[in-house]
């Protein structure tokens, strides 16, 4: 009886005992690929630049006293400027070119860059205060990015390679001709802590760093170039990362990550302190404006009180005259009194000129004086003051963290503009009030005048110029108070701002590179790419390889397999009898007789397409 064996259709189960089987034949490869991957871990953790993450804690103000116009009556308060817009812009100006351009000027010690080099011209990692030297730029324009070999010849030599292909490069697309001078280094000349290297656009001294030890380390290579201060600046400020350590909280942890714990604390504190310090400036702003006003209005009145004094004294000594009658104190005093009226009046007339020249000049770097200065308490005219002062600061603020050309920076202007134009209307409306003002204190001091022509003459002299040494006493007063109200002020600034937590090497966290997290995936990798490689390789393969390639594309039965032959002979059944593939064949031919069963004679076909694929050698044998 004739058995028929259907074929086995494809399934979509995976065969798993096929795989393993195939992956432990193919072990070797695998070790190889894993050891490999763990390898390049090794070396990526060994050799990477370390990144670390450095973070401090700092209280913004939403409502903080910014440079706006102050009330002289309200110098001594501590809420009479206005608020700044939110604490977004706050978190803007942390992160704001100029402050990040600022603190990178504050630490000469960021634009050099110390890379000691290891065997083999291996870099190692930057260093932030702890080279053996210390490089101190005598000019700012130096070549930056320019890589300069430093090499330790003894205690106090050391010897300079500079990379002049890229200086010719770098100075061939520059329009500096200085610093396209002709010449070659000689590298082998010995230098000695305190010379002056000057080549090609490098001007520097290299001294220790500290003394005592000299050039005691254990790296006697260095790599030093210079870093550009503007590149820097946008480098890390966009590195840095402010949030609120709760939603809606005031107070804000700084981030930042940097090559060294101690560099990423030195510049998260200096970004914080000068924050601080540059809110105080906007404050006391406003109060140096005032200080800078009234210093000027005191030069013009001093010489005029000097000369009245020195004239009453003469007087007085000249003609032994001691004290008015009773009708010249009382002129005196009518005189003294539309005089100072008078005099106020053009104090104000003073205010209201510069007014009007800070108005028409525009430049608006400097903030605006307080009407109150001068004794202006017009309440139109100071809120219209405060408005536009107000304005001026928004757009100063918005300055950090919006461009010119969008929408709400040209609303901004153009609310300036109107306020501007509203000011300048009150000033030119105001002006000429004073003037009417100060036409009739003209008439009454007329009248008073006419009065004192009815005096003896001595005393009516003593009486001018006794009027005179009165009146500028009394303004130069005024003005001493208020310039003292003002120095005051601005003495007791303080701001609203303050950091809570300052950045600490030790609280420092390494987060680049992470080598845990580095041999995880290497050790992942080293397994899967090889086994996935195997997998494809397997799946891609349409060679016969084992019985399940057979059943899975026909329906005839298998039998037995026969060994590959290493014999050099065309019969192994009868001459190595105990062989593996005689056994093999002996197999087959047990199988063949529970086909044929009983059958004497049994014809039996050995066929392939193909000759030499071992027709004979098989019927030989079987």
């Amino acid at each position: 009886m004739e058995t028929t064996k259907k074929p086995t259709p494809p399934s979509d189960d995976i065969d798993l005992m096929r795989y393993v089987s195939l992956f432990i034949s193919n072990w070797i490869w695998i070790a190889a690929s894993l050891f490999i991957a763990l390898g390049i871990a090794w070396v990526f953790n060994r050799y990477a630049q370390r990144v670390y993450n450095v973070s401090g804690t700092m209280l913004i103000q939403d409502e903080q006293n910014t440079g706006s116009i102050p009330n002289m009556d309200q110098l001594f308060s501590a809420s009479y400027y206005n608020s700044w817009p939110n604490l977004d812009d706050e978190v803007a100006i942390l992160r704001s070119y100029t402050l990040s351009r600022r603190v990178i000027e504050d630490m000469p010690e960021l634009q050099v860059a110390y890379v000691p080099v290891r065997r083999y011209g291996i870099q190692g990692q930057r260093t932030y205060m702890t080279s053996p030297f210390i490089v101190n730029k005598l000019s700012d324009d130096q070549p930056f990015g320019v890589p300069v070999t430093l090499r330790l010849t003894g205690p106090d030599t050391y010897e300079l390679e500079f990379d002049e292909e890229m200086l010719k490069d770098r100075q061939s697309k520059s329009e500096n001709a200085e610093n396209n001078e002709q010449g070659t280094w000689n590298t082998e000349q010995q230098m000695h802590p305190g010379d002056t290297v000057n080549f090609r656009g490098f001007s520097f001294v290299i001294q220790f760093r500290d003394p005592e030890k000299q050039f005691t380390t254990g790296n006697d290579r260095w790599l030093i170039w210079f870093e550009s201060p503007d590149a820097l600046a946008n480098s890390y400020r966009s590195g840095l990362t402010v949030d609120p350590v709760n939603e809606g909280a005031n107070v804000f942890t700084l981030a930042f990550n940097g090559y060294s714990p101690e560099q990423g604390a030195d510049y998260l504190n200096n970004v914080m302190q000068m924050y601080i310090e540059q809110g105080i400036e906007w404050k006391n702003r406003a109060a140096e404006n005032t200080i800078e006003f009234i210093d000027v209005q005191l030069g013009l009145i001093s010489d005029s009180l000097n000369l009245a004094e020195n004239k009453l004294e003469n007087f007085r000594l000249s003609n032994r005259f001691v004290d008015l009658t009773l009708e010249g104190n009382l002129v005196l005093q009518r005189l003294e009194k539309y005089e100072n009226e008078k005099n106020m009046l053009e104090l104000q007339m003073q205010y209201y000129e510069y007014l009007l020249d800070y108005l028409s000049s525009r430049d608006e770097t400097e903030s605006i004086i307080s009407p109150s200065v001068m004794g202006v308490t017009d309440a139109v005219l100071v809120n219209l003051v405060n408005e536009f002062a107000s304005l001026q600061q928004q757009r100063k603020q918005m300055a950090f963290t919006v461009k010119d050309n969008l929408p709400q920076v040209q609303l901004i202007d153009q609310k300036l503009e109107d306020a501007r134009r509203s000011l300048h209307e009150n000033v030119t409306s105001a002006i000429n009030q004073l003037k009417i003002s100060i036409s009739n204190s003209d008439q009454n001091i007329a009248k008073v005048e006419r009065e004192l022509g009815r005096l003896p003459g001595t005393e009516r002299r003593l009486i001018g110029i006794q009027r005179k040494f009165d009146l500028n006493n009394s303004v130069y007063t005024y003005l001493l108070q208020r310039r003292s109200e003002a120095g005051i002020a601005k003495a007791s600034q303080i701001t609203d701002n303050r950091i809570i937590d300052k950045a600490m090497p030790q609280n420092s966290g390494m987060v680049k590179p992470k080598p845990m997290k580095n041999y995880m995936l290497a050790l992942m990798l080293g397994l899967l790419v090889p086994m996935a490689l195997l997998v494809i390789f397997d799946l891609i393969n349409n060679r016969i390889i084992g019985r399940h390639d057979i059943e899975s594309i026909t329906r005839a039965p298998i039998i037995g397999y026969i060994s590959h032959s290493d014999y050099q002979i065309e019969d192994p059944v009868a001459e190595k009898p105990g062989s593996t593939l005689a056994e093999s064949f002996r197999a087959v031919r047990t199988s063949l007789a529970f086909y044929t069963g009983q059958t004497k004679c049994p014809v039996i076909s050995v066929s392939s397409p193909v000759s030499g694929e071992g027709k004979t050698f098989i019927s030989v044998n079987l």
